[in-house]
């Protein structure tokens, strides 16, 4: 049924009756909520722990109690009051984001990696020495946010991927053996993560951690929005060309 039909069902009801014996999570009731509608549903586990006290429940057979609390909330306004009360504490605890980032936890859970909240991706070539300074600035003051780092080299030649090894062995290397057409490009990284943070190895700040907090928030607030790096600045306070959204 189209969305627009449906809704337009749901607005010309009084109450809605959904006596499944078998359901894996049961929708319908939900929807029916959400149009102000009290549901009647067979009395199962699952429609308990998905509507709560947010509907009225009968035992698998019993056609006369069905009828009766059918009839019950077609005519006593006092009962579907009592049901639709309900209704907005249970609906709260649903949401597709919500359903999308657990269910995002579980397939990560399954596969034996954990879903970080942010994920460091920090490109490299040829900068060994300022890339140690940007990481050990970050192990001294970490964001608060569950966090990894990711070092993408693109085949540097000052021995930056044995320094990761051999230095850090907590930070995911991505090596390549093929080196950037330009100063600061990368290899493909697929990176696990809710959001991305880009950086750079001459990047420091005294309180990277506040830092990347920062943009974590800035792209929680912006579905929109895929990854986020630092606004850039010259030693005078000048904003940097390179900087942009």
């Amino acid at each position: 049924m189209p969305e627009a039909e449906l809704a337009d069902t749901f607005r010309r009801a009084s109450v809605f009756a959904f006596l499944s014996e078998y359901e894996g999570f049961g929708l319908p009731p939900l929807e029916a909520l959400a149009s102000g509608i009290p549901p009647v549903l067979l009395d199962t586990p699952v429609a308990r722990e998905v509507c709560g006290p947010a509907a009225r429940y009968v035992a698998s057979g019993d056609v006369p109690a069905a009828a009766a609390a059918l009839t019950e909330l077609l005519r006593d306004a006092d009962a579907r009051a009592a049901v639709l009360t309900e209704a907005d504490g249970v609906l709260s605890r649903y949401s597709w984001p919500e359903a999308a980032r657990r269910t995002m936890d579980a397939l990560a859970s399954a596969a034996g990696n954990r879903m970080w909240d942010v994920t460091v991706i920090i490109v490299s070539f040829n900068t060994r020495q300022e890339l140690e300074a940007c990481l050990a600035s970050i192990a001294a003051a970490p964001p608060s946010a569950a966090h990894r780092i990711v070092v993408v080299d693109n085949a540097s030649s000052d021995g930056t991927p044995e320094a990761i090894r051999r230095n850090w062995p907590a930070v995911r290397l991505v090596a390549s053996d093929r080196k950037p057409r330009v100063r600061g490009g990368e290899q493909p990284c697929h990176p696990r993560g809710r959001h991305r943070v880009r950086a750079a190895p001459e990047q420091r700040h005294p309180r990277p951690g506040r830092a990347i907090d920062a943009l974590v928030r800035a792209l929680a607030s912006d579905p929109g929005a895929a990854a986020a790096g630092r606004a850039s600045s010259a030693p005078t306070g000048v904003p940097s060309s390179r900087s942009g959204r």
